[in-house]
């Protein structure tokens, strides 16, 4: 008895392999912001006003080549802005918040620690082998749990926010 295979729906597959890039996009990005995150470029711009690559470098004792590269995903993906008149980038005061400032409630950067999937991917799959496994405690701590104090912190944070939020809704549905 032959399978049939159902017709593809060209539009369900076009949709569908839009969401897939954006995803494949967010990935690569993800490893960018977690070298920005480490290196400390993001905290040598914040604040510190436009910038060009060559000054980022010379700042963060990094190579200009490859600032310059990072800059320009970073620009690309919206985390930073670029003035092509000047050559110079900048980060903007919400975006430093978000990536900088680990006493700000939108402070995000460890996330992306912890999300890596080059960062997480081994440890992730032997579970996927043996869920019963404690694979994370098995990992060297820069390996699987690295960006733990940061999520730690946002998640204190955030859950005070989320009780400000349900006292309220309770004052107001008296």
């Amino acid at each position: 008895m032959a399978v049939e295979t159902p017709a593809v729906n060209m539009d369900k597959l076009m949709a569908f392999l839009g969401q897939v890039i954006g995803e494949l996009g967010a990935t690569v990005n993800a490893g960018l912001i977690v070298i920005g995150d480490r290196l400390g470029l993001y905290k040598a711009m914040a604040g510190a006003g436009p910038i060009t690559s060559t000054e980022l470098a010379e700042k963060t004792g990094t190579s200009e080549r490859y600032i310059r590269e990072w800059l320009n995903a970073q620009a690309a993906g919206g985390y930073v802005e670029y003035d092509a008149d000047s050559g110079r980038y900048t980060l903007p005061p919400e975006q430093a918040a978000a990536l900088t400032d680990t006493d700000s409630p939108a402070y995000i950067a460890g996330f992306f620690q912890i999300a890596h999937p080059n960062q997480r991917s081994a440890c992730l799959q032997r579970g996927f082998d043996d869920p019963g496994a404690r694979h994370l405690r098995q990992e060297p701590l820069d390996r699987c749990i690295d960006g733990l104090d940061e999520f730690r912190l946002w998640s204190q944070q955030n859950r005070l926010s989320q009780f400000v939020v349900l006292g309220l809704r309770e004052k107001v549905h008296r």
